[in-house]
């Protein structure tokens, strides 16, 4: 299981880097077609692919936008594997504003078709950092 768990850190870094790019049908296509999508700010589930890409579309409109990850944990279960974090998001709405960090955490559910690695099922949420 170490190689499949060392493919879906890959597939995690490169959701990162196509966030980053701001590139929405580049991030959208790491979803499987089947996927659910509940985003960070997101008011609905997303379980079709071109709604998946319009989350993006939005999501992706700023001025400027970076994710990185921290605290990634990764279980096997059969041919799926969970992964369950957080990351920080940093973006500018427009040139110029001042910089806004998000701390959200996630889930997600990976599984392997045809050899390829997918996002079947993705939740994100603002992070309560004085919660219990």
């Amino acid at each position: 299981m170490i190689e499949q768990e060392i493919e879906v850190r890959g597939l995690m870094d490169e959701w990162v880097s196509r966030v980053g790019q701001r590139d929405a049908p580049a991030v959208a296509a790491l979803y499987h077609p089947t996927a659910q999508f509940w985003g960070t700010l997101a008011s609905h589930v997303r379980d079709e692919p071109v709604e998946v890409h319009d989350y993006y579309e939005r999501f992706l409109d700023r001025d400027a936008i970076d994710a990185s990850i921290g605290n990634l944990r990764l279980r096997c279960h059969g041919d799926l594997i969970l992964a369950a974090g957080h990351y920080i998001f940093t973006w500018r709405d427009k040139p110029g504003d001042d910089e806004i960090k998000a701390r959200t955490r996630f889930t997600f559910v990976f599984g392997q078709e045809n050899d390829t690695w997918t996002i079947l099922q993705h939740h994100s949420s603002a992070w309560v950092l004085n919660g219990i």
